[in-house]
């Protein structure tokens, strides 16, 4: 309590629930508490604060004592935070450094989570009908990663006015994509000029409605079709389709910042 007073500290989180007479400590000392914090929360936390998270008892004691050696060094891992607001719904609001406000919203969102998944149907269907005809990336790691991350980019960016929530849920998305394909060899600036509007028209003909009507067609909206999609294209010997769809998968079900803003304080 004594070196939380002399650091003049503001904000507190914790992946467990506070002990009541901890709180009440906290609260004489006007600190800001925050209870069960999700580990997949803290790189966020710490994003918005400039706080340093401590993950053990004893990784806190060893910065303690470099503290008092090093006081000038404080503020790099104490974060300061105006204010959190706890809405009914949910979401946490942390207003931290630079007047930058943070939601956390539980994931999944069924109405982001939806609209999503439908143009990663799509694009599936795309992605296979345009790339199929250049024999030079029919066996190129990276490739449909690298195509349907300039997709999504060119479907959801392009108006400055789409969902904030979806737009930053697209940045996730195309991160991770471009991550992989990059690993691979494969740059996305192969696509860089295609208008991939074009693309969606081009491939509405003969093609693309017969590969649209086969049965491995997907039904429904719930948010595991593009996975069971995937599943059964992998069955037809299009495995290059079951990886980007885990890829996808994965940073949808994993983004847990889903955007940041700014706001005057």
């Amino acid at each position: 309590v004594k070196l939380l007073r002399s650091l003049h500290i503001c904000f507190i989180a914790s992946q467990r629930v506070i002990g009541s007479a901890l709180k009440k400590v906290l609260f004489e000392l006007d600190i800001v508490s925050l209870e069960r914090l999700s580990l997949n929360h803290s790189g966020d936390v710490q994003l918005v604060t400039g706080a340093t998270p401590f993950h053990s008892l004893c990784e806190f004691i060893l910065w303690a004592k470099s503290v008092e050696r090093e006081t000038e060094n404080v503020f790099v891992h104490i974060g300061e935070v105006s204010r959190i607001v706890n809405l009914d719904d949910g979401r946490i609001w942390i207003y931290g450094e630079g007047n930058i406000a943070t939601v956390f919203v539980p994931i999944p969102n069924p109405f982001a989570l939806n609209a999503i998944i439908r143009s990663c149907e799509e694009a599936f269907r795309i992605a296979f009908i345009v790339l199929r005809g250049f024999s030079a990336y029919q066996d190129s790691f990276g490739v449909y990663e690298a195509f349907f991350a300039e997709y999504l980019h060119y479907r959801y960016l392009i108006h400055p006015e789409k969902n904030i929530y979806l737009r930053d849920l697209v940045h996730v998305i195309r991160f991770t994509l471009v991550s992989y394909a990059s690993s691979s060899g494969v740059s996305p600036d192969a696509f860089s000029q295609m208008n991939c509007f074009d693309v969606s028209k081009n491939t509405t003909g003969a093609s693309f409605f017969g590969f649209s009507r086969c049965k491995i067609e997907p039904e429904g909206r719930d948010t595991g079709n593009h996975i069971n999609y995937a599943a059964q294209l992998e069955q037809w010997g299009r495995e290059p389709l079951w990886r980007f769809a885990e890829l996808i998968w994965t940073a949808i079900h994993n983004a847990s910042l889903l955007f940041s803003v700014k706001e005057s304080m």
